[in-house]
């Protein structure tokens, strides 16, 4: 959205990172099998500790990522997480806790964050923290509304303790049909990450002009999209939770009506 009112080099770096996050994902969910995943997932790992060790790799992802990396100093750890959780989607597709589940997103989606972070000078702890609260609460958001969609894929991320202490069963969930006990497992697993995306705002009053728009958006699609889930009853079978264009278009101009108030010193 403000993409084109970045610096050239910022554009780019972004740009990079987001290959590489593509990339990576594409090779675990286009492989023909968790076993090719695997190996073409340590493929690329072994590239990437090329980049880090110094060396130049013949790739077009790594080959333009090396500039990020070295622009920024950016670290290696969250690159590598990204790639553990892509193998572990290859050999894990079901969560006994919701701590569980939080290792997987702290894995496959909170270095996200912590690389964008990195490309706007912004990494320390107190933002780290806020940031991964507002990714992890994004992957969450993604699970309940697409609990449908991951059955599809023989994958369940409701943790199975919650399931057990609404009465849930995974036969119940195979037969997608809504039940009473259902909406109240998603109701709390919605509010619940509801809750760590609110604590993930404290990150805007943080961040500069650009990054703090960017994670406003975000975040604000996030909580929106449970909201929605909220007034659908739950509904995850019937058709994907989605925002209209009339909600993102609230969401954008909301967004912007607190940029300037925070620039004002109004927020």
């Amino acid at each position: 959205m403000l993409v084109p009112f970045l610096s050239k080099n910022l554009r780019q770096d972004l740009a990079n990172i987001y290959a590489y996050c593509r990339w990576a994902d594409d090779l675990a969910d286009e492989s023909e099998t968790p076993e090719e995943a695997l190996q073409r997932l340590g493929i690329f790992e072994t590239l990437l500790n090329r980049l880090f060790k110094g060396k130049k790799v013949k790739h077009p992802v790594f080959w333009a990522l090396g500039e990020t990396v070295e622009r920024h100093e950016l670290e290696k750890k969250p690159f590598l997480d990204l790639i553990s959780a892509f193998k572990q989607d290859q050999v894990k597709s079901r969560y006994e806790t919701f701590e569980d589940l939080i290792d997987y997103c702290s894995r496959s989606a909170d270095p996200v964050g912590r690389l964008v972070l990195g490309c706007f000078d912004a990494l320390d702890e107190e933002n780290i923290y806020y940031s991964d609260l507002t990714c992890s609460g994004l992957q969450l958001t993604n699970f309940w509304a697409d609990v449908g969609i991951d059955l599809d894929k023989e994958r369940i991320y409701i943790p199975a303790e919650d399931m057990r202490r609404f009465g849930i069963t995974e036969e119940d969930l195979l037969e997608r049909e809504m039940n009473p006990e259902l909406r109240d497992l998603l109701a709390f697993e919605v509010e619940r990450s509801r809750d760590w995306l609110l604590c993930g705002r404290k990150l805007l009053n943080r961040l500069g002009f650009f990054a703090s728009f960017s994670v406003d958006i975000f975040n604000s699609g996030g909580l929106g999209m449970l909201k929605k889930l909220k007034e659908n009853e739950y509904e995850v079978f019937a058709c994907r939770c989605k925002l209209s264009k009339t909600d993102k278009y609230r969401i954008l101009f909301s967004a912007m009506g607190r940029l300037v108030g925070r620039q004002l010193g109004l927020q």
